[in-house]
């Protein structure tokens, strides 16, 4: 088993390449528009594995839906900073892209293209290899479809009078993510009850999850997910109310572990599980009722386990 990320709209997806797979509700007022500008081959021919595309609140991402090749993750939206304002405040490289004014921030592997309604950001890593490259081929092809996208929210004078919605449906939970990641603004979804189902690849593991919530008095009504997507890394939290999360640890490092290796570690001065996988580490957390899930590199890692309970 390959694990996944899910971003705030997926039909089948592996939970943030820590636990298994969920099905999640719809999100409304997703920008549909943004799901045009690449489509799935696109993306696959330029990263090199399948993707399907999902709208978030923000945009659209493409991720990896077959679980065989290098875990795809790319995302488009607009940037509500401007371009000057991403070339004082990261490190990167000036570019043109097909015509158009463009800065790569290495650090955040994130393109940013001006165009004439905004800044348009495309981040994604490459699995392996040099991401910048990557990033440029996507660019010339948005570039291109420019005309395409909805305008962004200040620009666009149907919203512009409207308040922002509220990106978590569980303020408590919500509440105990960092607020930011790398200089970049967290925004957190989450789902809870009727909004989560519970499938996976892995043999038994359904069956599993119903016995432990079972044990521990609880259904997966009294479960809550968190999720939250940066540039630069992915954070899940998953809350059993009521419960002690360390009794479903074992089942969550299997199923983040997969043909990888789980053993001790800490991080920021927490005790974590670590799983080493062919393309990346996972690095698990129990505290209270919540299991965390952290997909990050240093120093972004140590950052998020410095702002977590």
């Amino acid at each position: 088993m390959r694990s996944h990320l899910p971003p705030r709209a997926l039909t089948k997806v592996l939970v943030v390449a820590i636990l298994a797979s969920v099905v999640v509700a719809p999100v409304a007022q997703a920008q549909d528009g943004f799901c045009a500008l690449f489509t799935p081959q696109e993306v696959k021919e330029v990263y090199g594995d399948r993707v399907i595309a999902e709208p978030s609140f923000e945009g659209c991402d493409w991720h990896s839906d077959d679980g065989k090749g290098p875990f795809v993750f790319v995302s488009a939206r607009w940037d509500d900073r401007s371009m000057a304002d991403r070339q004082e405040a990261t490190s990167g490289t000036s570019l043109t892209v097909a015509g158009r004014d463009a800065w790569y921030a290495d650090e955040y592997f994130a393109l940013y293209v001006q165009l004439d309604q905004g800044l348009l950001v495309i981040s994604g890593r490459a699995p392996k290899g040099d991401t910048q490259p990557l990033l440029q081929q996507l660019g010339e092809i948005a570039v291109g479809r420019a005309s395409q996208l909805p305008l962004p929210p200040e620009a666009d004078p149907a919203t512009v009078a409207e308040p922002v919605p509220p990106s978590t449906s569980d303020a408590e939970l919500a509440a105990l993510f960092p607020t930011s990641i790398a200089g970049e603004a967290v925004s957190v979804q989450t789902m809870a009850g009727d909004e989560i189902s519970f499938a996976t690849d892995v043999p038994e593991a359904s069956s599993q999850l119903e016995a432990l919530l079972a044990a521990q008095g609880i259904t997966l009504d009294d479960v809550v997910v968190g999720v939250a997507l940066t540039p630069t890394a992915s954070i899940i939290a998953y809350q059993f109310a009521g419960a002690d999360a360390a009794a479903f640890m074992d089942l969550v490092v299997s199923l983040a572990g997969g043909d990888g290796v789980a053993e001790a570690g800490s991080v920021a001065g927490k005790d974590v599980t670590v799983v080493a996988l062919p393309t990346a580490t996972r690095y698990i957390y129990p505290r209270g009722d919540i299991i965390w899930g952290v997909a990050a590199e240093d120093p972004v890692l140590t950052e998020i386990f410095e702002a977590l309970p």
